[in-house]
């Protein structure tokens, strides 16, 4: 709460310069002109929450005062409602609660109970025909939910009207509170989500590296958790408004600790969703905590590479595993039974389990001895690509065409992997080229030397070198090496190189020849019929002229 107003009020400051930002939405430019009213509404709800044990008068006041916050916020926070609407809401709020204070077991309470009942069904009426708040994210329930409360009040007016008149009491008062906090609710979380907006915006939150590089995931995990807070508030609220909460939560429990007896196994359904509850519990805190140090805390570390990825994998699984044993416990199960488990498992592990096992432990072993490292470039029998992830039985290589390949760790381990990067991005490159003889070799060297010089993306140190490789079938053969800082671009830097090197061959005179093969043809049909003509007088061999194909 005083984060809240902290914020807020600071927000005055510099609000003007806010305005014309360009990732502000509608919904928060409206927060901020009001702001004012928005701090006081939020503290009205929060002291609300807080003050128990206030007199009904000071509850029933403290209501009013939000609904004419409401009607000011609201209509421009969802276009869809009016003033007129929510005035005319404000009024039935107001007759229930002077009801609720003042007449009691009177033929006029009665009367105005079911005032209140058919200007509420109007209401509900007039949502439904003008799709009210459903553009607000909650359409499909809003819909169905409507439906179902112009149904409870049609059986409020006919339990007014055959004497039923505290039955008739109860739902018409509990749907003017369950629309009341639905109003209440909706402007809370459109507030609570401008104000986190403001947060991670500020000068301080845009520090932190998971703030600048993760800001739009972390506001929509935070709408989110709104989302599901304001549909847990809701429920809550709205069974205790319609005095079944109670009931309603002992059922429940009751429900979920009977406990099922089958043969030696004693087991209910609060056990399982303890398990799967502690289950899911501490695979989320492991998610967060490693996104919190992979986004924030080991980057500002000066640790040799790798190391960083190896403390959030090994946090992660040990997060995992403790939360495992902590479901095991929590949902009564022996421990002392594990021995048996972990005997049978043995047995498994003898018969079948051999290589999951052995993936494994290649991944243990991946992660402390880092032979390979998230994000390096590697080639796996053939396959090159970049590591996306190390886990626990498999790694992901995500091919240069878009693939992604699943190796086993074990064959990380065991077999010959190239690690493109593993010391440094370093990478030579090598183009050969050939020239027409008659060409000057010294000349081809120093041309080649000055282009592989004057790149600036060409690595000084090593400098590059060529070599004349020799003498060709068709060419003089050379070879241009050099060094490239950036792997990611060696390819596209070879080409540039290429190029540079046929322009100015081009332009000097010189010529890459290709290859000339000469091809010798003899008619072996004229020496067939030579060898059938006269004994002693052998007819001349005749060969034809030397064919030179290119």
């Amino acid at each position: 709460m005083i984060l809240i107003v902290v914020l807020m009020v600071s927000t005055r400051r510099f609000k003007q310069g806010m305005y014309n930002r360009a990732d502000f939405s509608e919904r928060m430019h409206i927060i901020l002109r009001y702001d004012l009213l928005a701090l006081f509404f939020i503290t009205l709800v929060f002291t609300k929450l807080i003050y128990f044990n206030a007199p009904i008068i000071i509850y029933s006041i403290a209501e009013i005062m939000m609904l004419v916050c409401i009607t000011i916020l609201l209509p421009r926070i969802e276009p869809l409602i009016t003033n007129r609407i929510l005035v005319f809401f404000t009024v039935v709020f107001i007759l229930e609660q002077i009801f609720s204070l003042t007449l009691k077991e009177t033929l006029l309470q009665r009367f105005l109970i079911l005032t209140t009942a058919i200007l509420l069904l109007l209401f509900l009426i007039y949502q439904i025909r003008n799709k009210v708040f459903e553009s607000s994210g909650w359409p499909s329930f809003v819909k169905y939910f409507r439906r179902i409360m112009i149904i409870i009040m049609i059986v409020g007016l006919l339990s007014n009207l055959i004497g039923m008149v505290y039955l008739s009491e109860i739902i018409t008062f509990g749907c003017v509170n369950i629309v009341f906090i639905t109003l209440v609710i909706l402007t809370t979380a459109s507030i609570l989500q401008v104000v986190f907006r403001l947060l991670i915006q500020s000068g301080p939150a845009q520090k932190l590296f998971i703030i600048q590089h993760h800001s739009v995931l972390i506001q929509k995990k935070w709408e989110r958790f709104i989302n599901f807070t304001v549909w847990v508030t809701w429920i809550y609220l709205s069974l205790n408004y319609l005095y079944i909460q109670e009931p309603v939560t002992e059922w429940l429990v009751n429900a979920i600790t009977n406990r099922w007896t089958i043969g030696s196994i004693d087991i209910s359904i609060s056990d399982v969703l303890l398990f799967i509850f502690t289950i899911w519990f501490s695979i989320w805190i492991s998610r967060f905590i490693r996104f919190i140090l992979e986004g924030d805390v080991l980057p500002r570390f000066s640790l040799p590479r790798g190391v960083p990825a190896a403390i959030s994998i090994l946090t992660n699984y040990a997060i995992v595993g403790f939360g495992f044993f902590l479901a095991m416990s929590a949902s009564g199960i022996d421990m002392t039974k594990f021995a048996l488990l972990a005997g049978a498992l043995g047995v498994g592990i003898g018969f079948g389990l051999q290589n999951i096992v052995n993936n494994f432990i290649s991944g243990l072993i991946l992660i402390f001895e880092r032979p390979i490292q998230i994000g390096d470039v590697v080639d796996v029998s053939g396959i090159t690509g970049k590591v996306k992830r190390i886990g626990i039985r498999s790694s992901t290589i995500r091919t240069f065409t878009g693939s992604e390949v699943i190796v086993p760790n074990a064959n990380l381990i065991s077999n010959e992997v190239i690690n493109w990067t593993l010391s440094d991005k370093l990478r030579r490159i090598e183009i050969k080229v050939g020239v027409e003889y008659g060409t000057d070799p010294k000349r081809v060297l120093d041309m080649l030397n000055q282009i592989a010089v004057g790149h600036d993306k060409i690595l000084k140190d090593p400098e590059p070198f060529v070599l004349f490789l020799g003498f060709g079938d068709s060419s003089l053969d050379f070879e241009l090496r050099f060094w490239t800082a950036n792997f990611e671009t060696w390819m596209s830097l070879r080409t540039e190189i290429s190029v540079s090197i046929y322009e100015a061959f081009e332009k000097a005179g010189i010529t890459i020849p290709f290859p000339q093969r000469d091809l010798h043809i003899k008619n072996h049909g004229d020496l067939i019929s030579g060898q059938k003509s006269s004994a002693g007088t052998p007819k001349s061999e005749k060969s034809s002229d030397v064919v030179s194909k290119k």
